[in-house]
């Protein structure tokens, strides 16, 4: 509820398009309790931030899984939300060289990196069928075929909808 340097005070990364607007990419809360501690007369006067800029050549997916690894090397990921970060910088979507280096280590870094391996589609099931992560860490392991691991989601799905009794290993 109150600004504190030590705590909020990590630079916020903010991405300058073209036209010169800027956006925060990580950061929202901080910056929010900033302006509403200096509204309150005890908030800093300046935050610091780095900025990635278009013109130097980071694009807006850049600055986006640059701001999800930040977060995610703090420990702050959903391990499906975790995967699919995973799986764009795996296609080549965004610049690797840029991202932060990662500690598969921590919380559910492991187990989101695990549930890359599943395909796009198999990777949605788990997510709306509310497969557990890992059940669906499992499958990515021993499952290549994306049409196969498909499948299994939806048996263990249709199994666990059915009661069956799961105890993660």
């Amino acid at each position: 509820d109150q600004w504190n340097i030590l705590l909020h005070g990590n630079p916020l990364l903010v991405h300058e398009r073209l036209d010169g607007k800027m956006f925060v990419a990580d950061g929202h809360h901080r910056l929010d309790l900033a302006k509403r501690s200096k509204q309150a007369g005890h908030g800093p006067e300046y935050i610091p931030a780095i900025v990635l800029k278009e013109t130097d050549g980071y694009t807006a997916e850049d600055a986006r899984v640059i701001a999800a690894f930040r977060n995610m090397s703090r420990g702050n990921v959903d391990p499906v939300d975790g995967a699919r970060v995973f799986k764009e910088v795996e296609s080549g979507a965004v610049h690797i060289g840029l991202l932060p280096p990662m500690q598969l280590d921590k919380t559910n870094l492991k187990l989101s990196y695990r549930l890359s391996g599943l395909s796009n589609a198999a990777l949605e099931k788990v997510s709306a069928q509310n497969v557990p992560a890992e059940m669906a860490a499992l499958v990515a392991d021993r499952v290549s075929d994306p049409v196969r691991q498909e499948s299994v989601i939806d048996l263990i799905s249709y199994k666990l909808r059915q009661g069956y009794n799961y105890r993660a290993p």
